[in-house]
């Protein structure tokens, strides 16, 4: 297998600081051997600074973004953190009900930055049909929808056919798996497909976070924007931080990961170390 050689290493150090705002303090250099080097041997190149050179021509968009899915961590599952769920549910999904059914035709919008491979979005929209459930009684019309995002398209894709194998349900309660996913036959594995009508309500969108614009025209009652931070150069996490909550309503919730604290935005309250609620 080709592995890069020190200078090449910083490279793609800079490259991946530049484009995704990646922060490679730590050594990465095994990630590119182990993920990289297989595509250059199929490529035929023959050394880390000619594929360097390759991704800077014009025309190798493709071969950007195979760089971009091979380089960003995708670890994610459905109720990953319970603890943040459990407060979403008791704590958030009253609130975001309780004023969106005193207007007269309710849009609930929520949002999951760094959505990988879709658990998280499709967790949040779960919570969100069982309240809605438990409220049937208002007898109103709602539009609920929620915004999945993320730089790999790999990812998104998964996200987008939402097929999942066994393992990867093993957090979901049984009641869940029962009432939003049927078999997924034809696969060669135990699978799993959210139901159609459900995996509707949830929109991928392909979209790097360090972009100038965004192609969202609305604003969200919740963000998770969790586990993403942590990996981002320091110097850009505030800023960021700072411009979600822009894309967030009054009284809107934001969500980081566990890890993601000691952080303060403004106009926003800390209700817990990685939860925030904008100011009315």
């Amino acid at each position: 297998m080709i592995s890069p050689t020190e200078p090449e290493y910083l490279l793609f150090r800079d490259l991946a600081k530049q484009e995704l705002g990646l922060d490679w303090t730590r050594d990465k250099k095994y990630l590119l051997e182990t993920r990289l080097g297989p595509r250059l041997e199929h490529l035929g190149i023959s050394s880390f600074t000619a594929y360097h050179q390759h991704l800077q021509q014009l025309g190798s968009v493709d071969e950007k973004q195979y760089f971009h899915n091979a380089i960003t961590t995708t670890k994610t599952g459905f109720y990953r953190d319970k603890e943040d769920f459990a407060f979403f549910r008791k704590k958030v999904l009253p609130q975001v009900y309780a004023d969106d059914f005193a207007e007269s035709s309710p849009a609930i919008r929520f949002w999951s930055a760094g959505c990988s491979s879709g658990e998280e979005p499709f967790s949040l929209l779960f919570e969100a049909l069982e309240e809605l459930e438990q409220r049937r009684r208002y007898q109103k019309p709602f539009d609920l929808r929620i915004l999945g995002s993320d730089v790999n398209t790999d990812m998104l894709s998964i996200g987008e056919n939402a097929l999942y194998l066994d393992h990867q349900m093993e957090d979901l309660p049984e009641f869940i798996r029962e009432k939003y996913f049927r078999h997924a036959a034809g696969t060669g594995r135990t699978a799993y497909q959210v139901v159609s009508e459900v995996r509707s309500q949830v929109q991928y969108r392909h979209f790097n976070l360090l972009d100038r614009r965004y192609p969202i025209a609305t604003r969200f009652q919740v963000i998770f924007f969790r586990n993403v931070l942590y990996y981002l150069n320091r110097p850009l996490r505030q800023p960021l931080l700072n411009r979600l909550s822009d894309y967030l309503l009054p009284k809107g919730w934001l969500f980081l990961g566990n890890v993601e604290t000691g952080y303060s935005i403004p106009g926003m309250q800390k209700i817990h170390s990685n939860i925030f609620c904008k100011t009315p």
